[in-house]
């Protein structure tokens, strides 16, 4: 299957590794914002939740279209006007028009993670994808926090800092030539409804709900520590 061939997981991996820069980073980010723009930690804390809520409330979309779109179509636009929001972002000089960057990239990058997370949970062995796709993000956010936090921060501020992220991006669009158009076909059985069909429907939604739960205590306990090292630092 193209979806288990090394190419479309390296792919896969790198385009969600992408997805998750800007969160990844975002304390250098804010860190850079709040000394430009002369922000404090309320309106620090009004960008974090405009980044991720936008995530968040986008990835919800996923599920009526991702099966529908072209994955390759979609990922390159999204990462184009992804990189573009960023670039000209760094124009911003209000909180207001800050927001708005923020809130964008989150929605686009949303659309950039989904067909890439689709891909990887269609492969033959997905933990062993999502365990490929980890590495690749901890080496990316590792690649652009080194520069960013010991030359472009320093050298060019937050302006410099959003036009390097839109560049990191903007090389994910070649490398979508190597992601599936779509993934596997995915058969909806059609049974009587009744009590028994409601109570596997919950059956089911549990383990996925405690594996969400102990994802969120994880971002929580990574972020807060990530933004705890960054805000006493400077």
């Amino acid at each position: 299957s193209s979806l288990d061939r090394p190419s479309t997981i390296a792919t896969a991996s790198y385009l969600s590794a992408l997805t998750l820069l800007a969160m990844n980073i975002q304390p250098l980010i804010l860190g850079a914002v709040a000394k430009d723009y002369g922000l404090n930690d309320s309106g620090l804390g009004q960008l974090a939740g405009a980044l991720v809520g936008s995530v968040s409330l986008m990835s919800l979309t996923a599920p009526f279209w991702i099966r529908k779109l072209n994955w390759r179509t979609v990922s390159a636009v999204a990462i184009c006007l992804c990189a573009a929001v960023w670039v000209f972002g760094s124009a911003a000089h209000t909180t207001a028009q800050l927001l708005a960057v923020f809130v964008l990239v989150g929605m686009l990058q949303a659309c950039i993670g989904a067909p890439s997370f689709a891909a990887l949970g269609d492969s033959s062995n997905p933990e062993r994808a999502y365990g490929v796709s980890i590495v690749f993000q901890s080496i990316v956010a590792a690649v652009a926090a080194v520069p960013l936090s010991n030359y472009v921060i320093s050298h060019y501020g937050a302006p410099g800092a959003f036009i390097f992220v839109g560049m990191l991006l903007a090389t994910g669009v070649p490398v979508c030539r190597w992601l599936p158009a779509t993934g596997r076909e995915v058969a909806l059985a059609e049974s009587d409804p009744g009590v028994p069909r409601v109570a596997a429907a919950f059956g089911d939604l549990l383990a996925p709900l405690c594996a969400l739960l102990a994802l969120f205590a994880l971002t929580f306990g990574v972020f807060g520590y990530w933004f705890f090292i960054e805000r006493i630092g400077t």
